[in-house]
């Protein structure tokens, strides 16, 4: 569990980024876009240092990792749609902890991030409270869940610990209960065997805490909870897409866009940081260090790129920019949206690549000749990213993302200290000749 101890961070930043542009080399062959493997690890690190606080929307920490993506831009000499403004705003709700998230189990405070999270919808509360406990012999048993969860519970946190629960009709049920609160209960838990936490654009009127699985193994453990959280609400906040390109050589008019979104799931509390080393600072890293290449090597067409604000609250950057594009979206030729590119230990997936059979296996033919990845996997569509309102909109699109290595996703250990960037290298080279078949 990482403190802020934001001076002397900010110190080894500036320290990293010194030694990292002294030492700065680049990778590449006559065949394959050069690549810069120490600017590619920069941004990681400087858009997931604990510094950057989650880049979520307490001290503006979205905004300054838009900032800094915008600084990189200009500095590459990637254009602006708009003179002096590489900007598109757009506003929305959104629930943020930027203060005390504490609880505790009888006289043992348990760890944020660590031991539990809340769910992103929590209101401030405070208060100790008897639990309801409903172990896996209740909620296993159908008669003795009906019984149970037809009680209300006004004065009560209820905990369901869902260990051993293995039915998904169960679960199903179970999880109603516990999104709906359904039970008139004054604050709900859940047992899990992982902590994936998420940000909301809206605030319940009790509280939700979810509990690592070995946090609680006996029911005496909990029979009181006490907590104290505050939350601070946003009802319209100013979030923002970073967005640039590098002008074609033979038809500027047609454009292949290159995106990735910046923000991520920020704090909970004064202890807990989401860095989000993979989700998605590689990401945006991936699409940095091509705007850094096509800058140099402009390509036939006007290549732009994109990083996208809002994408962790329910793609609202990309879906804003839908409906306000700063060109026709039928003059996209191809979009490539990059989300978590820091493993590929077991390859790629490509998310649309059956609606785009012919490019998917442009794909494949140049992995396979180059020997890059272990696989190139083709998935359905899904609106799990920025890809999504464009597709909807009938623009040609893939998402995607590396496969295998470390399991951190949507919680505190998704860091830049253990996010090795195994195929990198490889997913970029992929990307720079796929581009050359268009």
């Amino acid at each position: 569990m990482q403190s802020y101890k934001l001076a002397v961070d900010m110190r080894k930043l500036n320290y990293l980024i010194a030694i990292v542009c002294l030492f700065a080399c680049t990778i590449g062959n006559a065949q394959t876009a050069p690549f810069d493997s120490a600017y590619a690890r920069l941004m990681v690190d400087t858009l997931a240092s604990p510094f950057s606080l989650g880049r979520g929307y307490y001290r503006n920490a979205d905004e300054n990792a838009a900032n800094l993506i915008a600084t990189e831009f200009f500095k590459h000499n990637i254009q602006p749609f708009e003179k002096n403004n590489y900007y598109q705003q757009f506003h929305f709700s959104v629930n943020t902890f930027p203060h005390q998230v504490k609880v505790a189990l009888k006289d043992r405070q348990l760890i944020p991030g660590v031991d539990f999270i809340i769910s992103p919808e929590t209101p401030t509360v405070k208060g100790t409270y008897k639990v309801a406990w409903a172990d896996s012999n209740t909620i296993n048993n159908r008669a003795k869940l009906d019984k149970f969860i037809s009680k209300k519970y006004p004065k009560k946190f209820v905990l369901f610990n869902m260990k051993g629960v293995t039915d998904e009709t169960t679960k199903k049920i179970v999880g109603k209960v516990i999104a709906d609160n359904t039970i008139g209960a004054a604050g709900i838990g859940v047992v899990r065997d992982k902590l994936t936490w998420s940000v909301s654009t809206t605030v319940d009127n009790y509280p939700t805490v979810e509990f690592l699985t070995g946090v609680i193994t006996k029911k005496k453990q909990a029979k009181k909870i006490s907590i104290d959280i505050q939350n601070q609400f946003f009802d319209d906040y100013t979030g923002r897409n970073v967005l640039g390109f590098v002008k074609g050589t033979e038809v500027p008019d047609s454009f292949i866009v290159f995106s990735a979104h910046y923000d991520h799931l920020g704090i909970m509390g004064t202890e807990a940081i989401f860095t989000g080393a993979n989700d998605n600072a590689s990401g945006c890293s991936m699409m940095l260090s091509l705007a850094k290449h096509y800058a140099k090597n402009p390509a036939k067409y006007s290549m732009v790129f994109i990083g996208w604000g809002g994408e962790e609250l329910g793609l609202l950057g990309s879906f804003n920019y839908v409906d306000k594009p700063v060109f026709p979206l039928g003059k996209i030729k191809f979009m490539l949206n990059l989300d978590i590119m820091g493993t590929g230990d077991d390859g790629i997936t490509v998310v649309n690549g059956t609606g785009h059979k012919a490019k998917f296996d442009s794909l494949v033919s140049i992995n396979k000749k180059l020997n890059l990845l272990k696989e190139v996997k083709i998935r359905n569509n899904a609106a799990n990213s920025d890809h999504y309102p464009f597709v909807e909109k009938g623009v040609p699109a893939f998402f995607i993302y590396t496969m295998g290595g470390i399991k951190a996703y949507h919680d505190i250990y998704d860091k830049r200290e253990t996010l090795p960037m195994t195929k990198f290298k490889e997913v970029y080279i992929l990307l720079t000749e796929f581009v050359k078949t268009m």
